[in-house]
């Protein structure tokens, strides 16, 4: 089974800036988080996770996740990657937390996922990202 999730106009959150330095979560987190549920309300996508859940089952199945974080200013002027796109590893944590964790959206335990994928490319209009999630058996 897979399903994806589209989230337009919303920046990737990088994992350094979810915690302050005493491991509490950031306001900007918390707003970022707020942004995504928000989007992720949607009757499709609130369907298309409920039948992930009900579909997953941890004696059987593993879980494969594709990232894709688009930036509008992907280059600088001098045609590098420029530094306000986060690493892939940097994102991946906040994004799969939001699907995985218990407080979140509750798909599954993270250690379910046994195959992570992460790119990043140049967007054309406006930052965002996708989540493409399968289950395997």
């Amino acid at each position: 089974m897979k399903r994806s999730f589209y989230l337009d106009n919303i920046k990737t959150q990088s994992v350094n800036s979810m915690y302050t330095t005493t491991r509490f979560i950031t306001s900007s987190y918390s707003e970022w988080l707020l942004r995504i549920k928000h989007k992720l309300d949607s009757e499709h996508d609130t369907a298309a996770i409920a039948e992930l859940k009900a579909f997953f089952d941890p004696k059987k199945h593993q879980i494969h996740v594709h990232i894709v974080a688009k930036y509008k200013n992907f280059y600088t002027k001098a045609k590098d990657i420029s530094s306000h796109t986060h690493d892939c590893s940097n994102f991946e944590k906040a994004i799969l937390d939001i699907f995985c964790d218990r407080k979140h959206f509750d798909i599954a335990n993270d250690k379910y996922v046994t195959r992570l994928l992460s790119e990043k490319q140049e967007a054309e209009q406006y930052d965002s990202f996708e989540v493409h999630m399968e289950i395997l058996d």
